[in-house]
């Protein structure tokens, strides 16, 4: 006895090939997405970016216009030992004693506004400790407020 097919469809890759209409949207699909993904991965790295602040002062130029800010002046202050004593090169000074760093400090505090500048103590391995908390605290006496050790 045969079954009836009423309501039955064929099944076959030919009959599906004759039901497809339209383009393949597979591949583009696809595109979509790689592009969805380049967008995404680099707003995430630019991200953090656009919070990064240029090393400016906060001075304002004419009429409250900050393009034409200075950046604040950076020294470095080198300390190393030579016949015996700790000598200081830098901040107007040349392989001087570090007693004359208090009056080096103070005339370029005078020039600049010591509050904006930094100073970057750079000591070799030979130097003792004592002699760099001394220069940071001639330079922090001097108006420094900035003074890092390198």
């Amino acid at each position: 006895m045969t079954l009836p097919h009423h309501g039955w469809r064929r099944r076959d890759a030919s009959a599906i090939y004759q039901q497809h209409v339209g383009p393949n949207m597979t591949p583009m699909v696809d595109v979509v997405m790689v592009i969805l993904i380049f967008f995404m991965a680099s707003t995430v790295i630019m991200g953090p970016e656009l919070l990064l602040r240029a090393g400016l002062d906060a001075k304002k130029g004419p009429k409250g216009d900050q393009r034409f800010a200075i950046a604040a002046p950076v020294f470095t202050l080198r300390l190393h030992v030579e016949s015996n004593r700790v000598v200081a090169t830098g901040l107007g000074l040349d392989a001087a004693p570090l007693d004359w760093l208090a009056g080096a400090a103070k005339s370029l505090a005078d020039e600049i506004d010591p509050d904006s500048a930094s100073v970057s103590i750079a000591p070799e391995d030979q130097v003792p400790y004592e002699a760099v908390i001394a220069a940071q605290d001639t330079l922090t006496a001097a108006g420094f407020r900035k003074v890092k050790l390198k």
